[in-house]
């Protein structure tokens, strides 16, 4: 076989086969790299605390908060988030900071948050490891790399699922590029490989539930086993997806042996999960205090009827939050969205369901698994920030919407397909659901520019722009 022919073979299986696998390409390019760019270094979740566990792991200290990690200090002192005043970020590109090399001299010990399982940061740890320990790059140039390499990992994943989805590709398009989703694929931080792990499980598995008549033969089962494992291996919670594996009972097998072998790598994503849970993250202090979060899991048990009761009041109160923070938030909750972009949103969302032809292949009772591991998952996620901030009898309420990203596919895609609509509807449904979303994101970009680069950073008295920039520890109600 001669070259060009291997070539052509790969040129073919990765094009884009779709006009949402192609829409995914151009929208996320596009928006992408205008994220990876125009977000400063910091301005991310935590993404000074998750630099600093990939720089940590780049030195082969799998285990977090050791005391043997050295990190750069300006890893903090270069974080946007953590200046005195929110100025505008524009001095991040004059030369004598965007060119500004390590400093090895300024090594210290420092524990970071950030302690998840180490294949969360292969992607930062290896270039890392690559341009500073061994090359010796700028600090910021580098950083920039890590986003636009962990962004195309997630935009590859992304294509990847729309490719096996047996339904719901214009469905899954508008949620993969939902504005949370890319402004955490375009910072350092853990969400952005979850996401893409728990796309590629659900996708691979949907495909498979769909073709019931093809029994699982060896390659199947192991993309299974390997998906399976992987979803063990990011941020905790996520094996909750797991339940999904549900559905192939009853399923046809080629061999018993691959129904062994997807329950196994179950188990062992589970067992990986938890592990890593019990030895890096449930006896860690939450803040400052000595409290730990297994200690609060204790007390949450103690206190179950006050917490449950406190739980689902603080769900109620708190399901605005969520929505906004599933949709689109900056990094902090700093700035303002436009609320151009939450309208905009929901309109892109359910007008692509209009897009579905009728699904044949999967059963009611699939897409019933697919919506009740939904809400469980919905529940399971947001009771964690209530188990974190638990005081007994005081009331509390939920945030961290973007934690619903990973499970939102199995709610929508539950839907998806379950009614056709007519030819010229469709195409309609098409139209509008990429004009809403390229508004949906414009928007957010345009929020996105005022809130780091003007100096109306949160919009002073709420009518931005303003002319002075928001200090630290000052507000317009403290203000004598």
């Amino acid at each position: 076989m001669y070259w060009p022919e291997v070539l052509n073979r790969w040129v073919a299986r990765i094009r884009p086969t779709c006009w949402p696998e192609r829409l995914l390409w151009i929208i996320g390019g596009i928006i992408g790299l205008y994220f990876c760019i125009m977000i400063p270094y910091g301005a991310g979740f935590d993404e000074s605390a998750h630099l600093i566990r990939a720089y940590d792991i780049a030195q082969f200290n799998l285990m977090p908060n050791t005391g043997k990690d050295q990190t750069l200090a300006q890893f903090i002192t270069d974080s946007y988030q953590r200046r005195d005043f929110q100025s505008p970020a524009f001095d991040q590109f004059r030369r004598q900071n965007f060119l500004a090399l390590p400093e090895r001299n300024s090594l210290s010990s420092s524990k970071t948050p950030s302690s998840y399982f180490p294949l969360n940061y292969i992607i930062p740890a290896v270039i890392a490891l690559l341009f500073w320990q061994i090359l010796n790059f700028p600090i910021l140039p580098v950083i920039l790399l890590m986003r636009l390499v962990g962004f195309l990992f997630y935009l590859a994943a992304c294509a990847w699922t729309i490719r096996r989805l047996p339904f719901g590709k214009w469905v899954f398009l508008v949620l993969a590029l939902a504005p949370t989703a890319l402004f955490q694929a375009a910072t350092i931080n853990v969400d952005g490989i979850t996401n893409a792990i728990a796309f590629l499980f659900v996708g691979y598995l949907l495909m498979v539930l769909a073709e019931r008549d093809q029994p699982i033969d060896g390659k199947r089962a192991w993309g299974l086993f390997i998906l399976s494992v992987l979803i063990g291996c990011v941020k905790p919670g996520t094996f909750l997806l797991l339940v999904l594996l549900l559905g192939l009972i009853g399923h046809k097998f080629t061999a018993r042996k691959y129904a062994w072998l997807i329950a196994s790598g179950a188990v062992l994503s589970v067992m990986v999960s938890m592990g890593w849970a019990y030895a890096a993250v449930l006896n860690m202090p939450i803040g400052s205090g000595d409290t730990t979060l297994m200690g609060e899991m204790k007390l949450v048990l103690a206190n179950l009827g006050d917490f449950l009761k406190i739980f689902f009041s603080g769900l109620v109160v708190s399901l605005k939050t969520y929505f906004t923070d599933w949709v689109g938030v900056y990094g902090y909750w700093v700035g303002k969205v436009p609320i151009l972009t939450y309208i905009l949103y929901p309109i892109a969302l359910f007008t692509a369901f209009m897009t579905e032809v009728r699904s044949k292949t999967l059963k009611s009772g699939t897409r019933l698994l697919l919506f009740g591991l939904e809400i469980v998952c919905m529940l399971g996620i947001a009771s964690y920030q209530f188990v974190y901030h638990y005081t007994p009898g005081q009331a509390g309420v939920g945030a961290q919407g973007r934690y619903f990203v990973p499970f939102a596919p199995i709610l929508f895609l539950a839907f998806a397909g379950w009614v056709e609509y007519p030819g010229w509807l469709r195409k309609a449904g098409q139209l509008l659901s990429v004009i809403a979303l390229l508004g949906c994101l414009a928007t957010f970009g345009v929020g996105l520019y005022r809130t780091y680069y003007t100096n109306c950073v949160y919009g002073c008295l709420g009518r931005p722009p303003c002319t002075i920039p928001v200090y630290k520890m000052w507000t317009w109600s403290t203000a004598t």
